[in-house]
């Protein structure tokens, strides 16, 4: 799986592709749902700042884009995108997991035709 289809897939898991989205208490927006301090935290670890006139999802996008450059190195994809959900690493084995959320995820891979890990 590329960076692109990851992110692509982000964005068919947490929003259906919506990027007017608000979730989680009106703190996740966009495509990506991503909280601020989330992206706050990944632009100073990953040295990524939105550029003047960037959109939320453009630069959001980046980001979801390098965390899996760093994550699927030791993780599958459906255990990058689990992180990327509770923000945190989890494996199918710890009782955090949300299975629901990993089904939607290869589901939403299985209908864009990607395989995910």
């Amino acid at each position: 799986m590329t960076p692109g289809q990851f992110a692509t897939l982000i964005a068919y898991t947490e929003s259906d592709d919506n990027p007017h989205a608000w979730g989680d208490d009106d703190r996740a927006l966009g495509l990506y749902q991503a909280h601020p301090d989330w992206a706050i935290t990944y632009a100073k670890r990953y040295n990524i700042w939105p550029l003047v006139g960037e959109k939320w999802n453009d630069w959001i996008g980046n980001l979801v884009c390098r965390f899996f450059v760093e994550y699927s190195q030791t993780f599958t994809d459906t255990e990058v995108a689990m992180h990327y959900h509770l923000g945190h690493e989890s494996l199918a084995s710890n009782v955090d997991w949300d299975a629901v959320y990993a089904a939607r995820f290869n589901y939403e891979a299985s209908k864009l035709s990607i395989a995910a890990t």
